[in-house]
Protein backbone atom coordinates (compact mmCIF):
# COMPACT_ATOMS: atom_id res chain seq x y z
CA UNK A 1 0.00 0.00 0.00
CA UNK A 2 1.51 3.40 -1.02
CA UNK A 3 1.79 6.48 1.18
CA UNK A 4 -1.43 7.95 -0.20
CA UNK A 5 -3.29 4.80 0.68
CA UNK A 6 -1.81 4.86 4.14
CA UNK A 7 -3.43 8.22 4.67
CA UNK A 8 -6.81 6.56 4.20
CA UNK A 9 -6.45 4.64 7.46
CA UNK A 10 -9.21 5.64 9.81
CA UNK A 11 -8.64 5.80 13.54
CA UNK A 12 -11.95 6.36 15.23
CA UNK A 13 -12.28 7.25 18.91
CA UNK A 14 -15.76 7.92 20.24
CA UNK A 15 -16.34 11.19 22.05
CA UNK A 16 -17.34 9.81 25.43
CA UNK A 17 -18.08 6.55 23.65
CA UNK A 18 -18.37 4.71 26.92
CA UNK A 19 -17.58 5.73 30.45
CA UNK A 20 -18.00 3.25 33.26
CA UNK A 21 -17.76 4.82 36.65
CA UNK A 22 -17.57 2.23 39.40
CA UNK A 23 -17.39 3.29 43.04
CA UNK A 24 -17.30 0.58 45.69
CA UNK A 25 -18.21 1.38 49.28
CA UNK A 26 -16.85 -0.35 52.32
CA UNK A 27 -19.87 -2.65 52.43
CA UNK A 28 -20.16 -2.96 48.65
CA UNK A 29 -23.51 -1.19 48.81
CA UNK A 30 -24.76 -0.77 45.26
CA UNK A 31 -24.68 2.54 43.48
CA UNK A 32 -26.06 3.57 40.10
CA UNK A 33 -24.61 5.96 37.56
CA UNK A 34 -25.80 7.08 34.17
CA UNK A 35 -23.66 8.02 31.20
CA UNK A 36 -23.09 11.76 30.83
CA UNK A 37 -24.12 11.87 27.19
CA UNK A 38 -27.77 12.77 26.40
CA UNK A 39 -28.04 11.78 22.75
CA UNK A 40 -26.74 9.17 20.37
CA UNK A 41 -23.10 9.76 19.54
CA UNK A 42 -22.44 9.51 15.83
CA UNK A 43 -19.01 9.78 14.27
CA UNK A 44 -18.58 10.26 10.54
CA UNK A 45 -15.58 10.15 8.27
CA UNK A 46 -16.01 10.22 4.53
CA UNK A 47 -17.11 6.59 4.53
CA UNK A 48 -17.07 5.05 8.02
CA UNK A 49 -19.86 5.56 10.51
CA UNK A 50 -20.05 4.48 14.15
CA UNK A 51 -23.02 5.18 16.39
CA UNK A 52 -23.48 4.56 20.11
CA UNK A 53 -26.82 4.16 21.82
CA UNK A 54 -28.83 2.05 24.25
CA UNK A 55 -31.06 -0.73 22.97
CA UNK A 56 -33.95 0.99 24.75
CA UNK A 57 -34.57 4.12 22.67
CA UNK A 58 -36.24 5.84 25.65
CA UNK A 59 -32.91 5.88 27.49
CA UNK A 60 -29.72 7.70 26.68
CA UNK A 61 -26.20 6.71 27.54
CA UNK A 62 -24.94 3.70 29.40
CA UNK A 63 -26.39 2.71 32.77
CA UNK A 64 -24.42 0.51 35.13
CA UNK A 65 -26.40 -0.68 38.09
CA UNK A 66 -25.33 -2.37 41.31
CA UNK A 67 -21.66 -1.47 41.08
CA UNK A 68 -20.49 -4.11 43.50
CA UNK A 69 -19.19 -7.65 42.89
CA UNK A 70 -21.91 -9.80 41.33
CA UNK A 71 -22.23 -13.31 39.93
CA UNK A 72 -21.83 -14.00 36.24
CA UNK A 73 -25.51 -14.87 35.83
CA UNK A 74 -26.39 -11.41 37.16
CA UNK A 75 -23.80 -9.79 34.92
CA UNK A 76 -25.41 -11.39 31.88
CA UNK A 77 -28.74 -9.80 32.82
CA UNK A 78 -27.38 -6.23 32.98
CA UNK A 79 -28.54 -3.74 30.40
CA UNK A 80 -25.82 -3.56 27.79
CA UNK A 81 -24.30 -0.64 25.97
CA UNK A 82 -24.95 -0.93 22.22
CA UNK A 83 -22.95 0.46 19.34
CA UNK A 84 -23.00 -0.13 15.59
CA UNK A 85 -20.11 -0.05 13.14
CA UNK A 86 -21.28 0.66 9.58
CA UNK A 87 -19.06 0.64 6.51
CA UNK A 88 -20.03 3.45 4.14
CA UNK A 89 -16.98 2.78 1.98
CA UNK A 90 -16.87 1.09 -1.42
CA UNK A 91 -13.99 -1.08 -0.16
CA UNK A 92 -13.72 -3.78 2.49
CA UNK A 93 -12.44 -2.76 5.93
CA UNK A 94 -10.71 -4.45 8.85
CA UNK A 95 -11.53 -3.17 12.32
CA UNK A 96 -10.66 -3.59 15.99
CA UNK A 97 -12.95 -2.72 18.89
CA UNK A 98 -10.79 -1.63 21.84
CA UNK A 99 -11.46 -0.82 25.48
CA UNK A 100 -9.26 2.06 26.62
CA UNK A 101 -8.69 2.20 30.40
CA UNK A 102 -8.22 5.85 31.22
CA UNK A 103 -5.59 7.53 33.34
CA UNK A 104 -6.95 9.30 36.42
CA UNK A 105 -6.10 12.34 38.48
CA UNK A 106 -5.89 12.07 42.26
CA UNK A 107 -9.51 13.21 42.59
CA UNK A 108 -10.77 10.47 40.23
CA UNK A 109 -11.29 12.72 37.22
CA UNK A 110 -9.93 11.70 33.85
CA UNK A 111 -6.33 12.81 33.36
CA UNK A 112 -5.46 14.87 30.30
CA UNK A 113 -1.74 14.54 30.97
CA UNK A 114 0.64 11.67 31.54
CA UNK A 115 -0.11 11.82 35.24
CA UNK A 116 -1.88 8.73 36.56
CA UNK A 117 -2.80 7.67 40.11
CA UNK A 118 -2.77 3.88 39.93
CA UNK A 119 -3.65 3.53 43.59
CA UNK A 120 -7.23 4.67 42.96
CA UNK A 121 -7.87 2.46 39.92
CA UNK A 122 -9.68 -0.87 40.04
CA UNK A 123 -7.47 -3.67 38.76
CA UNK A 124 -8.83 -4.62 35.33
CA UNK A 125 -8.48 -8.33 36.06
CA UNK A 126 -11.60 -7.97 38.27
CA UNK A 127 -13.72 -6.33 35.57
CA UNK A 128 -15.73 -8.97 33.70
CA UNK A 129 -17.15 -8.39 30.23
CA UNK A 130 -19.55 -9.91 27.74
CA UNK A 131 -19.63 -8.78 24.14
CA UNK A 132 -22.80 -9.81 22.24
CA UNK A 133 -23.77 -12.48 24.80
CA UNK A 134 -20.59 -14.43 24.16
CA UNK A 135 -18.00 -15.80 26.59
CA UNK A 136 -17.43 -14.03 29.90
CA UNK A 137 -13.87 -12.70 29.94
CA UNK A 138 -12.22 -10.33 32.38
CA UNK A 139 -10.77 -7.23 30.80
CA UNK A 140 -7.18 -8.31 31.40
CA UNK A 141 -7.88 -11.52 29.48
CA UNK A 142 -8.06 -9.75 26.13
CA UNK A 143 -5.05 -9.07 23.95
CA UNK A 144 -3.22 -5.87 24.79
CA UNK A 145 -2.58 -3.27 22.09
CA UNK A 146 -1.44 0.32 21.70
CA UNK A 147 -3.78 3.11 22.77
CA UNK A 148 -5.62 5.14 20.16
CA UNK A 149 -6.27 7.94 22.65
CA UNK A 150 -3.28 10.21 22.19
CA UNK A 151 -2.90 13.95 22.45
CA UNK A 152 -2.09 14.29 18.77
CA UNK A 153 -5.57 12.96 17.96
CA UNK A 154 -7.13 15.82 19.85
CA UNK A 155 -8.28 13.75 22.80
CA UNK A 156 -8.37 15.17 26.30
CA UNK A 157 -8.08 11.66 27.79
CA UNK A 158 -5.17 9.25 27.68
CA UNK A 159 -5.14 5.52 28.42
CA UNK A 160 -2.83 3.42 30.58
CA UNK A 161 -4.07 0.10 29.16
CA UNK A 162 -5.84 -0.85 25.92
CA UNK A 163 -7.38 -4.25 25.13
CA UNK A 164 -8.79 -5.58 21.84
CA UNK A 165 -12.34 -6.74 22.56
CA UNK A 166 -13.05 -7.83 19.00
CA UNK A 167 -11.49 -7.92 15.55
CA UNK A 168 -13.42 -8.30 12.34
CA UNK A 169 -14.04 -7.21 8.78
CA UNK A 170 -16.94 -5.58 6.95
CA UNK A 171 -17.97 -5.61 3.32
CA UNK A 172 -18.60 -2.52 1.18
CA UNK A 173 -21.76 -0.46 1.59
CA UNK A 174 -24.79 -2.26 0.26
CA UNK A 175 -23.48 -5.78 0.84
CA UNK A 176 -24.92 -8.30 3.28
CA UNK A 177 -22.06 -7.69 5.71
CA UNK A 178 -21.63 -3.89 5.66
CA UNK A 179 -22.44 -3.27 9.34
CA UNK A 180 -22.42 -4.99 12.69
CA UNK A 181 -24.01 -4.26 16.06
CA UNK A 182 -22.34 -4.94 19.39
CA UNK A 183 -23.68 -4.92 22.93
CA UNK A 184 -21.16 -4.70 25.78
CA UNK A 185 -21.80 -5.54 29.42
CA UNK A 186 -19.26 -4.92 32.19
CA UNK A 187 -19.34 -5.61 35.93
CA UNK A 188 -17.16 -6.46 38.90
CA UNK A 189 -16.33 -10.14 39.29
CA UNK A 190 -17.87 -11.78 42.36
CA UNK A 191 -14.36 -12.63 43.63
CA UNK A 192 -13.20 -9.01 43.66
CA UNK A 193 -11.17 -8.61 46.88
CA UNK A 194 -11.71 -5.94 49.51
CA UNK A 195 -8.42 -4.35 48.45
CA UNK A 196 -10.34 -2.93 45.46
CA UNK A 197 -12.87 -1.13 47.65
CA UNK A 198 -13.31 2.63 47.15
CA UNK A 199 -11.55 2.55 43.80
CA UNK A 200 -12.64 3.77 40.38
CA UNK A 201 -12.56 2.54 36.80
CA UNK A 202 -13.21 4.71 33.75
CA UNK A 203 -12.88 3.58 30.18
CA UNK A 204 -13.72 4.42 26.58
CA UNK A 205 -14.46 2.30 23.54
CA UNK A 206 -12.31 3.13 20.53
CA UNK A 207 -12.70 1.63 17.07
CA UNK A 208 -9.82 1.23 14.66
CA UNK A 209 -10.61 0.65 11.00
CA UNK A 210 -8.60 0.55 7.79
CA UNK A 211 -9.49 -0.20 4.16
CA UNK A 212 -8.26 -3.52 2.83
CA UNK A 213 -8.23 -5.53 -0.35
CA UNK A 214 -10.50 -8.55 -0.58
CA UNK A 215 -9.84 -11.70 -2.57
CA UNK A 216 -12.22 -14.56 -3.13
CA UNK A 217 -10.97 -17.25 -0.73
CA UNK A 218 -11.33 -20.16 -3.15
CA UNK A 219 -9.52 -18.26 -5.90
CA UNK A 220 -6.75 -17.11 -3.56
CA UNK A 221 -5.97 -20.60 -2.22
CA UNK A 222 -6.21 -22.04 -5.74
CA UNK A 223 -3.73 -19.45 -7.02
CA UNK A 224 -1.33 -20.20 -4.15
CA UNK A 225 -1.58 -23.90 -4.98
CA UNK A 226 -0.87 -23.29 -8.67
CA UNK A 227 2.18 -21.20 -7.81
CA UNK A 228 3.53 -23.79 -5.39
CA UNK A 229 2.96 -26.70 -7.75
CA UNK A 230 4.72 -24.80 -10.52
CA UNK A 231 7.65 -24.00 -8.25
CA UNK A 232 8.06 -27.41 -6.63
CA UNK A 233 7.41 -31.05 -7.42
CA UNK A 234 8.40 -32.53 -4.05
CA UNK A 235 6.56 -32.98 -0.77
CA UNK A 236 7.75 -29.68 0.74
CA UNK A 237 4.90 -27.78 -0.95
CA UNK A 238 2.07 -26.88 1.46
CA UNK A 239 -0.71 -27.47 -1.06
CA UNK A 240 -1.30 -30.39 -3.38
CA UNK A 241 -3.98 -31.47 -5.84
CA UNK A 242 -5.31 -34.89 -4.88
CA UNK A 243 -5.44 -37.80 -7.31
CA UNK A 244 -9.23 -38.01 -7.44
CA UNK A 245 -11.45 -37.13 -10.38
CA UNK A 246 -12.58 -34.06 -8.43
CA UNK A 247 -9.04 -32.67 -8.21
CA UNK A 248 -9.52 -31.17 -4.76
CA UNK A 249 -6.75 -28.88 -3.50
CA UNK A 250 -5.52 -29.82 -0.02
CA UNK A 251 -3.11 -28.48 2.56
CA UNK A 252 -0.46 -31.08 3.34
CA UNK A 253 2.50 -31.59 5.65
CA UNK A 254 3.22 -31.26 9.34
CA UNK A 255 2.18 -27.63 9.93
CA UNK A 256 1.10 -25.72 6.82
CA UNK A 257 0.08 -22.06 6.86
CA UNK A 258 -3.65 -22.75 6.78
CA UNK A 259 -4.96 -21.03 9.92
CA UNK A 260 -8.18 -19.07 9.53
CA UNK A 261 -10.10 -16.77 11.87
CA UNK A 262 -13.84 -16.96 11.20
CA UNK A 263 -14.72 -14.66 14.10
CA UNK A 264 -15.48 -17.48 16.51
CA UNK A 265 -14.34 -15.63 19.62
CA UNK A 266 -11.49 -16.16 22.06
CA UNK A 267 -10.52 -18.65 24.74
CA UNK A 268 -11.92 -17.47 28.07
CA UNK A 269 -9.30 -19.26 30.17
CA UNK A 270 -5.72 -20.42 29.82
CA UNK A 271 -5.54 -23.97 28.48
CA UNK A 272 -2.81 -26.29 29.71
CA UNK A 273 -2.46 -29.93 28.70
CA UNK A 274 -1.02 -32.56 31.03
CA UNK A 275 -0.74 -36.32 30.60
CA UNK A 276 1.33 -39.28 31.66
CA UNK A 277 2.17 -41.89 29.04
CA UNK A 278 2.68 -44.62 31.65
CA UNK A 279 -0.47 -44.05 33.65
CA UNK A 280 -3.02 -43.23 30.95
CA UNK A 281 -2.91 -46.15 28.53
CA UNK A 282 -0.08 -44.96 26.28
CA UNK A 283 -1.21 -41.36 26.58
CA UNK A 284 -4.23 -41.39 24.28
CA UNK A 285 -6.09 -38.99 26.57
CA UNK A 286 -4.84 -35.53 27.39
CA UNK A 287 -6.25 -33.67 30.38
CA UNK A 288 -7.04 -29.95 30.20
CA UNK A 289 -6.32 -27.48 33.00
CA UNK A 290 -6.72 -23.73 33.38
CA UNK A 291 -3.33 -23.06 34.99
CA UNK A 292 0.19 -24.47 35.10
CA UNK A 293 -0.08 -24.94 38.85
CA UNK A 294 -3.24 -26.99 38.46
CA UNK A 295 -1.67 -29.00 35.64
CA UNK A 296 1.43 -29.89 37.65
CA UNK A 297 -0.40 -30.43 40.90
CA UNK A 298 -3.05 -32.98 39.93
CA UNK A 299 -1.79 -36.35 41.09
CA UNK A 300 -0.36 -38.73 38.56
CA UNK A 301 -1.45 -36.74 35.48
CA UNK A 302 1.36 -34.25 35.78
CA UNK A 303 4.47 -35.34 33.88
CA UNK A 304 3.82 -33.28 30.76
CA UNK A 305 2.38 -29.78 31.08
CA UNK A 306 2.15 -27.67 27.93
CA UNK A 307 0.30 -24.41 27.47
CA UNK A 308 -1.82 -24.63 24.34
CA UNK A 309 -3.55 -21.26 24.64
CA UNK A 310 -3.53 -18.14 26.71
CA UNK A 311 -6.76 -16.55 27.82
CA UNK A 312 -7.82 -14.18 25.06
CA UNK A 313 -6.21 -16.13 22.21
CA UNK A 314 -8.52 -16.34 19.17
CA UNK A 315 -10.33 -19.62 18.55
CA UNK A 316 -8.85 -20.57 15.19
CA UNK A 317 -9.82 -23.04 12.49
CA UNK A 318 -7.66 -24.55 9.74
CA UNK A 319 -8.34 -24.95 6.04
CA UNK A 320 -8.47 -28.59 4.88
CA UNK A 321 -8.57 -27.40 1.31
CA UNK A 322 -10.58 -26.24 -1.70
CA UNK A 323 -13.14 -29.00 -2.12
CA UNK A 324 -15.01 -29.63 -5.36
CA UNK A 325 -16.66 -32.92 -4.46
CA UNK A 326 -19.67 -31.77 -2.44
CA UNK A 327 -22.83 -30.09 -3.59
CA UNK A 328 -25.41 -27.57 -2.42
CA UNK A 329 -28.90 -27.69 -3.95
CA UNK A 330 -27.51 -30.38 -6.28
CA UNK A 331 -25.11 -27.87 -7.84
CA UNK A 332 -21.41 -28.62 -7.52
CA UNK A 333 -19.31 -25.67 -6.40
CA UNK A 334 -15.78 -25.25 -5.04
CA UNK A 335 -15.65 -24.15 -1.40
CA UNK A 336 -13.20 -24.02 1.48
CA UNK A 337 -13.51 -26.87 3.94
CA UNK A 338 -12.26 -26.02 7.43
CA UNK A 339 -11.71 -27.87 10.72
CA UNK A 340 -11.49 -26.49 14.25
CA UNK A 341 -7.86 -26.31 15.35
CA UNK A 342 -8.67 -27.74 18.79
CA UNK A 343 -11.27 -30.33 19.70
CA UNK A 344 -14.42 -29.52 21.67
CA UNK A 345 -14.26 -32.56 23.95
CA UNK A 346 -14.59 -36.34 23.96
CA UNK A 347 -17.97 -37.79 23.01
CA UNK A 348 -19.56 -40.90 21.57
CA UNK A 349 -20.43 -40.94 17.85
CA UNK A 350 -23.96 -41.96 18.78
CA UNK A 351 -25.43 -42.55 22.24
CA UNK A 352 -29.04 -41.82 23.02
CA UNK A 353 -30.60 -42.21 26.45
CA UNK A 354 -34.15 -43.49 26.01
CA UNK A 355 -35.51 -41.43 28.90
CA UNK A 356 -34.93 -37.97 30.32
CA UNK A 357 -32.76 -38.99 33.25
CA UNK A 358 -32.06 -36.35 35.91
CA UNK A 359 -28.85 -38.07 37.00
CA UNK A 360 -25.57 -38.74 35.23
CA UNK A 361 -26.63 -42.34 34.63
CA UNK A 362 -29.08 -43.62 32.03
CA UNK A 363 -31.45 -45.82 33.99
CA UNK A 364 -33.98 -45.97 31.14
CA UNK A 365 -31.64 -47.74 28.72
CA UNK A 366 -29.91 -46.42 25.61
CA UNK A 367 -29.55 -47.02 21.87
CA UNK A 368 -26.70 -46.49 19.43
CA UNK A 369 -26.43 -46.78 15.63
CA UNK A 370 -24.08 -45.56 12.90
CA UNK A 371 -26.83 -43.74 11.01
CA UNK A 372 -25.37 -40.20 10.91
CA UNK A 373 -28.74 -38.62 10.11
CA UNK A 374 -30.00 -39.77 13.51
CA UNK A 375 -26.73 -39.79 15.49
CA UNK A 376 -26.54 -37.91 18.79
CA UNK A 377 -23.24 -36.35 17.68
CA UNK A 378 -24.87 -34.96 14.53
CA UNK A 379 -27.57 -33.40 16.69
CA UNK A 380 -25.06 -32.02 19.21
CA UNK A 381 -22.94 -30.38 16.51
CA UNK A 382 -25.80 -28.96 14.44
CA UNK A 383 -28.03 -27.77 17.26
CA UNK A 384 -26.26 -27.04 20.55
CA UNK A 385 -22.76 -26.36 19.13
CA UNK A 386 -24.08 -24.50 16.09
CA UNK A 387 -26.44 -22.33 18.12
CA UNK A 388 -24.25 -21.89 21.24
CA UNK A 389 -26.70 -23.65 23.53
CA UNK A 390 -26.90 -26.55 25.97
CA UNK A 391 -27.85 -29.92 24.52
CA UNK A 392 -31.48 -30.94 24.97
CA UNK A 393 -30.61 -34.60 25.50
CA UNK A 394 -27.86 -36.18 27.55
CA UNK A 395 -24.73 -37.36 25.76
CA UNK A 396 -22.37 -40.10 26.83
CA UNK A 397 -18.97 -38.51 27.47
CA UNK A 398 -15.76 -38.94 29.44
CA UNK A 399 -15.12 -36.49 32.25
CA UNK A 400 -12.06 -36.09 34.44
CA UNK A 401 -12.83 -35.97 38.15
CA UNK A 402 -9.34 -34.92 39.28
CA UNK A 403 -7.89 -38.41 39.43
CA UNK A 404 -9.60 -40.61 36.85
CA UNK A 405 -11.63 -40.55 33.69
CA UNK A 406 -15.23 -41.60 34.22
CA UNK A 407 -18.05 -42.17 31.77
CA UNK A 408 -21.26 -40.23 32.39
CA UNK A 409 -24.44 -39.10 30.68
CA UNK A 410 -24.34 -35.32 30.67
CA UNK A 411 -25.90 -32.36 28.96
CA UNK A 412 -23.20 -30.32 27.26
CA UNK A 413 -22.84 -26.52 27.33
CA UNK A 414 -21.64 -24.67 24.25
CA UNK A 415 -22.71 -21.15 25.23
CA UNK A 416 -19.09 -19.99 25.25
CA UNK A 417 -17.50 -22.33 22.69
CA UNK A 418 -20.07 -22.89 19.92
CA UNK A 419 -20.43 -21.08 16.60
CA UNK A 420 -21.10 -17.36 17.05
CA UNK A 421 -23.90 -15.70 15.16
CA UNK A 422 -21.49 -13.53 13.19
CA UNK A 423 -19.72 -16.70 11.99
CA UNK A 424 -22.80 -18.70 10.96
CA UNK A 425 -23.51 -16.53 7.93
CA UNK A 426 -20.16 -17.61 6.47
CA UNK A 427 -21.09 -21.31 6.46
CA UNK A 428 -22.85 -23.25 3.71
CA UNK A 429 -25.43 -25.97 4.06
CA UNK A 430 -23.77 -28.91 2.33
CA UNK A 431 -24.45 -32.40 1.02
CA UNK A 432 -22.14 -34.77 2.93
CA UNK A 433 -21.39 -38.27 1.62
CA UNK A 434 -21.91 -41.23 3.96
CA UNK A 435 -20.54 -44.23 2.08
CA UNK A 436 -18.42 -46.64 4.12
CA UNK A 437 -15.77 -49.34 4.16
CA UNK A 438 -16.79 -53.00 4.50
CA UNK A 439 -15.27 -55.72 6.65
CA UNK A 440 -13.22 -56.97 3.68
CA UNK A 441 -11.72 -53.52 3.13
CA UNK A 442 -11.13 -51.88 6.50
CA UNK A 443 -7.52 -53.12 6.84
CA UNK A 444 -6.54 -52.78 3.16
CA UNK A 445 -8.09 -49.50 1.99
CA UNK A 446 -5.77 -46.75 0.80
CA UNK A 447 -6.75 -43.10 1.01
CA UNK A 448 -7.97 -43.24 -2.61
CA UNK A 449 -10.18 -46.23 -1.85
CA UNK A 450 -11.58 -44.48 1.20
CA UNK A 451 -12.42 -41.45 -0.93
CA UNK A 452 -14.23 -43.51 -3.55
CA UNK A 453 -16.15 -45.48 -0.91
CA UNK A 454 -17.19 -42.28 0.89
CA UNK A 455 -18.81 -41.08 -2.34
CA UNK A 456 -20.35 -44.44 -3.24
CA UNK A 457 -23.79 -45.70 -2.24
CA UNK A 458 -22.36 -48.59 -0.21
CA UNK A 459 -23.96 -48.33 3.24
CA UNK A 460 -25.30 -50.78 5.78
CA UNK A 461 -28.91 -51.86 5.26
CA UNK A 462 -31.10 -48.75 5.00
CA UNK A 463 -28.59 -46.22 6.25
CA UNK A 464 -28.59 -42.95 4.24
CA UNK A 465 -25.98 -42.35 1.53
CA UNK A 466 -25.92 -38.56 2.04
CA UNK A 467 -26.83 -35.93 4.60
CA UNK A 468 -27.52 -32.22 4.20
CA UNK A 469 -26.26 -30.07 7.05
CA UNK A 470 -23.81 -27.53 8.46
CA UNK A 471 -21.42 -29.22 10.90
CA UNK A 472 -19.76 -32.58 10.38
CA UNK A 473 -16.42 -34.31 10.93
CA UNK A 474 -13.44 -34.88 8.70
CA UNK A 475 -13.38 -37.98 6.51
CA UNK A 476 -10.73 -40.68 6.57
CA UNK A 477 -9.71 -39.38 3.13
CA UNK A 478 -9.19 -35.86 4.53
CA UNK A 479 -6.84 -37.31 7.11
CA UNK A 480 -4.97 -39.42 4.55
CA UNK A 481 -4.56 -36.78 1.86
CA UNK A 482 -3.14 -34.29 4.42
CA UNK A 483 0.15 -36.18 4.70
CA UNK A 484 3.27 -34.57 3.33
CA UNK A 485 5.44 -37.65 3.67
CA UNK A 486 9.10 -37.30 4.56
CA UNK A 487 12.61 -38.47 3.80
CA UNK A 488 11.83 -42.03 4.86
CA UNK A 489 8.58 -42.33 2.94
CA UNK A 490 7.58 -39.96 0.17
CA UNK A 491 4.01 -38.72 0.06
CA UNK A 492 3.30 -40.90 -2.96
CA UNK A 493 4.30 -43.96 -0.94
CA UNK A 494 2.03 -42.95 1.93
CA UNK A 495 -0.91 -42.60 -0.45
CA UNK A 496 -0.42 -46.13 -1.76
CA UNK A 497 -0.08 -47.65 1.72
CA UNK A 498 -3.40 -48.68 3.29
CA UNK A 499 -4.39 -46.34 6.11
CA UNK A 500 -4.78 -49.21 8.56
CA UNK A 501 -1.03 -49.85 8.37
CA UNK A 502 0.27 -46.29 8.49
CA UNK A 503 1.82 -47.18 11.84
CA UNK A 504 3.81 -50.03 10.33
CA UNK A 505 7.59 -49.90 10.69
CA UNK A 506 9.10 -47.36 8.31
CA UNK A 507 5.87 -45.50 7.64
CA UNK A 508 6.04 -43.08 10.58
CA UNK A 509 6.61 -40.17 8.16
CA UNK A 510 3.07 -40.67 6.84
CA UNK A 511 1.28 -39.62 10.02
CA UNK A 512 3.98 -37.61 11.78
CA UNK A 513 4.02 -35.22 8.82
CA UNK A 514 0.23 -35.05 8.61
CA UNK A 515 -1.18 -31.86 10.20
CA UNK A 516 -4.52 -33.57 10.91
CA UNK A 517 -2.80 -36.16 13.11
CA UNK A 518 -3.68 -35.50 16.76
CA UNK A 519 -0.86 -36.81 19.01
CA UNK A 520 -1.98 -38.72 22.10
CA UNK A 521 -5.66 -38.69 21.09
CA UNK A 522 -8.20 -40.63 19.10
CA UNK A 523 -10.42 -38.65 16.70
CA UNK A 524 -13.85 -39.64 15.47
CA UNK A 525 -14.26 -39.51 11.68
CA UNK A 526 -17.38 -39.01 9.56
CA UNK A 527 -17.22 -42.48 7.97
CA UNK A 528 -19.87 -45.02 9.08
CA UNK A 529 -19.00 -48.70 8.71
CA UNK A 530 -20.78 -50.47 5.84
CA UNK A 531 -20.90 -54.00 7.28
CA UNK A 532 -22.96 -53.40 10.43
CA UNK A 533 -25.00 -50.70 12.14
CA UNK A 534 -22.83 -49.84 15.16
CA UNK A 535 -19.26 -49.13 13.97
CA UNK A 536 -17.64 -45.96 12.64
CA UNK A 537 -14.11 -44.85 11.74
CA UNK A 538 -11.48 -43.20 13.91
CA UNK A 539 -8.00 -41.78 13.43
CA UNK A 540 -5.81 -43.49 16.02
CA UNK A 541 -3.29 -41.78 18.30
CA UNK A 542 -0.77 -44.19 16.74
CA UNK A 543 -1.44 -42.61 13.34
CA UNK A 544 -3.50 -45.23 11.52
CA UNK A 545 -7.19 -45.30 10.52
CA UNK A 546 -9.76 -48.02 11.04
CA UNK A 547 -13.54 -48.16 10.53
CA UNK A 548 -14.02 -50.86 13.11
CA UNK A 549 -15.00 -49.11 16.38
CA UNK A 550 -18.25 -49.05 18.32
CA UNK A 551 -20.03 -45.70 18.13
CA UNK A 552 -20.86 -46.29 21.82
CA UNK A 553 -19.39 -46.37 24.47
CA UNK A 554 -16.18 -45.17 22.79
CA UNK A 555 -15.51 -41.48 23.49
CA UNK A 556 -13.04 -39.81 21.15
CA UNK A 557 -12.01 -36.24 20.40
CA UNK A 558 -14.41 -34.16 18.29
CA UNK A 559 -13.07 -31.59 15.83
CA UNK A 560 -16.01 -29.95 14.01
CA UNK A 561 -15.78 -29.39 10.25
CA UNK A 562 -17.55 -26.73 8.16
CA UNK A 563 -17.83 -25.73 4.49
CA UNK A 564 -17.63 -21.98 3.87
CA UNK A 565 -19.71 -20.21 1.27
CA UNK A 566 -18.10 -19.97 -2.15
CA UNK A 567 -18.15 -16.15 -2.12
CA UNK A 568 -16.29 -15.75 1.19
CA UNK A 569 -13.45 -13.22 0.92
CA UNK A 570 -10.02 -13.17 2.55
CA UNK A 571 -9.32 -9.60 3.68
CA UNK A 572 -6.07 -10.02 5.61
CA UNK A 573 -3.56 -12.48 6.99
CA UNK A 574 -0.97 -14.89 5.66
CA UNK A 575 -2.36 -18.14 7.08
CA UNK A 576 0.12 -18.48 9.93
CA UNK A 577 -1.04 -19.06 13.48
CA UNK A 578 0.24 -15.62 14.44
CA UNK A 579 -1.39 -13.96 11.41
CA UNK A 580 -4.32 -16.15 10.33
CA UNK A 581 -6.52 -15.45 7.34
CA UNK A 582 -9.44 -13.19 8.27
CA UNK A 583 -12.58 -13.60 6.20
CA UNK A 584 -15.91 -11.95 5.50
CA UNK A 585 -18.64 -11.99 2.86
Amino acid sequence: MDSKSNKKKYIIGGSICLILLIVIGATYAYWTTTQVQKDINEINTDCLRISYTNKDASKTGFTLEKAFPIKDVDGRSLEGYTFTIANECTTYINYNVNMESLKLNSDGTVSSTDENHEDIQINIEYIDTILNDEAIINLKGYKQTQSLLTKKDGNTATAYDTRILESGALGPKGTENDKIEYTLRMWLDEDTPTSEMNKIYKGKISVWATPTKAENAVEKITNIANQQVAASTNSTTQLAVDDTADQNIRYIGKDPDNYIDIGNGVYQTDIWIGYNNEDIYKGQYTVEYTSEEECKGNGKYNKHCTQLHKKGDPILWRIIGVMKDNTINDNQTARLKIIRDEDIGMMSWDAKCNTEDKTSSCSGGYTYKNNWNEASLKTTLNEAFWERKTTTDRNYIYVYDGENFNSHWYKLRFEDTGIREISRKLVDNTKWHLGGITFDEYDTATVGIYYSKEHADKVYDKNPTTWNGKVGLMYASDYGYATGGGEGKQRSECLTQDLYHWNASGFEDCYKNDWLYYPSNYQWLMNPYASNDNYAARADYNGFVSSYYYVYPNNYRIRPVLYLKSDVKIVSGTGTKENPYRITL
